[in-house]
């Protein structure tokens, strides 16, 4: 077919596209497994060997408990912040008075 010929194929491309798709696939290709070679020879591990996801309990319950609190949601942390920070002159106020009284004994 010339070069300006159009298949006749579901997506209509025209088939010197095609060739092209699969030349670029197979470099690509050959760029992954030169940078897995280059991997290799460096020594630098991405993934540890044995990979044993949550292998440890305590991470497990971690995230577990990460996921429960971020399912709280905005509001509920806003809030929680709120508190948290009017809590500190309150008992920098309880701690004075205490401390005023035990002086004054």
């Amino acid at each position: 077919m010339a070069q300006g010929a159009r298949a006749k194929n579901a997506t209509d491309e025209p088939l010197i596209n095609r060739g092209q798709r699969r030349r670029r696939k197979r470099y690509w290709l050959g760029d992954a497994s030169a940078i897995k070679d280059q991997l290799a020879a460096s020594g630098l591990r991405l993934v540890p060997q044995p990979y044993r996801p949550y292998s440890d309990i305590w991470l497990l319950l971690g995230v577990l408990t990460s996921a429960a609190l971020l399912s709280l949601g905005a509001p509920f942390w806003f809030n929680a912040l709120k508190t948290a920070s009017t809590l500190r002159p309150a008992i920098a106020a309880a701690v004075q008075t205490r401390d005023d009284a035990d002086r004054a004994r």
